[in-house]
């Protein structure tokens, strides 16, 4: 439904590493490459990658404002 032009290139492909753009037929020909690095990657091998990360990131994030909210809870 969400149509990101190629030109802003980093917004989408966050939104083509979204999972339920990861599963359209049309995904697996997607010939761009995320290079890190200096190594390049297709959508399907950065995106566990990107989702781990990302999993870390929050839990993170999420300790440290629970510890704030539990220390002026007291």
């Amino acid at each position: 439904m969400i149509d990101i032009p190629y030109q802003f290139r980093i917004v989408s492909h966050i939104y083509d590493l979204l999972p339920t753009n990861l599963l359209v037929a049309w995904e697996v020909w997607d010939n761009r490459l995320i290079s890190v690095f200096g190594k390049y990657f297709t959508n399907y091998q950065i995106a566990p990658i990107a989702y781990l990360t990302l999993t870390i990131l929050l839990v993170v994030i999420g300790k440290f404002i629970y510890q704030k909210h539990q220390i002026y809870a007291k």
